[in-house]
């Protein structure tokens, strides 16, 4: 099965329409919540880098893609 990971907040909408459309393509995902606590901040860190500062951040199948819109690209190749 494809997995996603999906670094996010609550309020994300954004996070919310990549779940969606990964959901639709027969992913299983995986929400992390970023401000839920540090650990998970600087986990996201250590796996797309220091200076992404937005959200989401999105892993498929241990791979990092980028956010909605690149995952978006990714997807309809």
């Amino acid at each position: 099965m494809n997995t996603a990971t999906i670094y996010g907040t609550p309020t994300c909408a954004w996070c919310d329409k990549a779940e969606d459309l990964l959901e639709s393509k027969g992913y299983e995902v995986n929400k992390i919540d970023i401000t839920s606590s540090r650990k998970h901040y600087d986990d996201m860190q250590k796996v797309v880098g220091n200076n992404v500062r937005t959200v989401p951040q999105i892993i498929l199948n241990d791979k990092y893609v980028g956010g909605y819109g690149e995952v978006e690209q990714y997807l309809n190749k």
